[in-house]
């Protein structure tokens, strides 16, 4: 073995000696920056709505949303807005409203349990003509007046609330 190979050998040996040797590092929090995440779930309180065929009454449902970081922890004061969605999650409809008729997204700030309600109106029987299931989309906000209507919320903390509307007959 000649000399230059040897030496290039030698330095090999140090390069691969000092590569297995780690620090210790220690793992990160889950409740840190590298770990974070927030869960949103909804839920509506009743999800099945009749529909009186001979009323223009329309039903009402309380929707509930709870936001949590992943330890559990209610995250509180956080805007979260309530849209309506078809029964394919695929167009925004107004066939209902929240707190008035002109109003057809929702909006509630997280209490000190993470909880944000909100009452939705269904749509009358005039409005729907067969039974469907709709949907209430629950977006997270980051804060003050932040929701815009025109975007998608892709990468938002959202969930899918469904709401099915059957037309009721004596």
């Amino acid at each position: 073995m000649n000399k230059k190979t040897a030496v290039c050998f030698i330095v090999f040996l140090l390069l691969v000696s000092f590569s297995c040797k780690r620090d210790i590092i220690e793992e990160p929090q889950l409740s840190g920056p590298a770990g974070f995440y927030i869960t949103l779930k909804g839920s509506a309180d009743p999800s099945v709505l009749y529909l009186e065929k001979s009323s223009s009454l329309r039903p009402r449902t309380t929707l509930s949303v709870q936001v949590l970081n992943n330890d559990g922890s209610p995250v509180v004061g956080r805007p979260v807005y309530f849209e309506q969605w078809s029964s394919g999650k695929v167009i925004k409809v107004t066939l209902g409203y929240f707190d008035t008729p002109s109003q057809y997204v929702g909006t509630r700030y997280t209490n000190s349990f993470g909880m944000a309600q909100i009452v939705f109106n269904a749509p009358s029987s005039q409005h729907v003509s067969e039974n469907t299931t709709m949907y209430i989309r629950a977006i997270l906000g980051a804060g003050r007046n932040d929701y815009r209507k025109d975007e998608g919320y892709l990468d938002s903390i959202q969930d899918w609330i469904p709401i099915q509307l059957i037309h009721h007959t004596y």
